[in-house]
């Protein structure tokens, strides 16, 4: 695998907690994952990694880690993400 499974992407672990990746587009694309920042239910997004740059983005120190999305565009995402064909 040439990119980081998302279910995998576990830091911060001091504040965040995955509960489920609800989107994944694989190698070269994106995810977004629902789980909580400091115990509040959140959206989060990050880019999958390709080809040299397996961690993806963002990450820090070298682990890859989720953007935790502003709630004001949470539910936007989400139903963008309900019009999209599964990958």
């Amino acid at each position: 695998m040439s990119y980081t499974d998302p279910r995998t992407v576990t830091s911060p672990q001091e504040w965040w907690k995955l509960n489920d990746v609800i989107y994944d587009s694989k190698e070269g694309g994106w995810s977004v994952a629902e789980g909580k920042w400091d115990d509040k239910p959140v959206l989060a997004i990050r880019w999958n990694g390709e080809g040299k740059n397996v961690v993806g983005h963002p990450q820090s120190r070298g682990l890859p880690i989720w953007f935790i999305v502003p709630g004001e565009v949470a539910g936007v995402l989400r139903e963008v993400i309900a019009l999209l064909p599964k990958p």
